[in-house]
């Protein structure tokens, strides 16, 4: 039930590590923390993730130097996150990058869908069932990619299968991203300057859908469009479906009637003949 960690400082200009230490929380402080904290300890202690931290220092002639974690403080990892945030939000609007993909044009009938989401997230099951069960018996043909997301391979896999999907991209309609909902903490990973960049300049239109907070990540800003859930996304492509049903039932009524007043008239006609 204790919990062994390396803490870092790294050097702002050359992303090295220039102090570092071992760091334990006891099991019994460790429950204190999950009592106090709930949710949230599980986002602050993760790879990358800054924290302030109050400590003992602890010293064993056996095992060493160490630092005894007593507590954390959830707000400043938050302010840090927030200050990365604005950051990356300057830097996409400085290059113009913000409402690139909007301009990508979403096709009138989505049927081929590149879902980009982890095989064991519940937001990707949502989604899934939502579009199974449709009340209008829509079929669509999704295809999973499967990336982390959320924690420190976000990144990395997101990209790599960004870069497959555009390698095939005769073969889809649409890219979406969903993941179920989560803390700020859990979506910190999409707070991401490589993946705004990717997804603007991506070549079909990228919709997201990846939680419930109010706060919209990097990838809410750059998509073609962002939905707040899984469900959502199911919503607006069964919906989209719908709009292009309703559109040809509607000129299958206008060309009929059309039809039968022509038939008329040109039957009135012959009449004179």
């Amino acid at each position: 039930g204790h919990y062994y960690l390396n803490l870092i400082e790294k050097s702002v200009e050359k992303d090295t590590i220039i102090a570092q230490s071992s760091a334990v929380i006891w099991a019994s402080k460790y429950r204190q923390l999950r009592r106090t904290h709930k949710k949230l300890l599980d986002g602050l202690f993760q790879n990358g993730t800054a924290v302030l931290l109050q400590v003992k220092v602890d010293y064993d002639e056996r095992y060493g130097f160490k630092l005894l974690i007593e507590d954390v403080d959830p707000s400043y990892t938050m302010g840090q996150m927030e200050l990365k945030r604005q950051k990356i939000l300057t830097a996409l609007t400085k290059q113009g990058l913000l409402d690139i993909n909007r301009q990508v044009p979403l096709p009138t009938v989505i049927q081929r869908i590149a879902v980009i989401s982890s095989e064991t997230a519940a937001g990707l099951q949502d989604y899934l069932n939502q579009m199974a069960t449709n009340a209008y018996g829509y079929q669509v043909n999704n295809q999973l990619f499967a990336a982390a997301m959320q924690g420190e391979n976000v990144e990395k896999e997101v990209l790599r299968q960004l870069k497959r999907i555009a390698l095939l991209k005769e073969n889809y309609d649409t890219v979406i991203i969903i993941r179920g909902g989560g803390s700020k903490l859990d979506l910190a990973a999409f707070d991401n300057l490589a993946l705004g960049k990717a997804i603007a300049k991506f070549p079909l239109p990228v919709l997201v859908g990846i939680g419930h907070e109010i706060d919209e990540t990097i990838l809410d800003k750059v998509a073609h469009l962002s939905l707040k859930t899984p469900t959502a996304v199911a919503d607006f492509l069964i919906n989209r479906l719908l709009h292009f049903e309703s559109t040809i039932l509607e000129y299958k009524t206008h060309i009929r009637s059309a039809a039968s007043y022509l038939i008329q008239e040109e039957k009135g006609q012959l009449s004179y003949v």
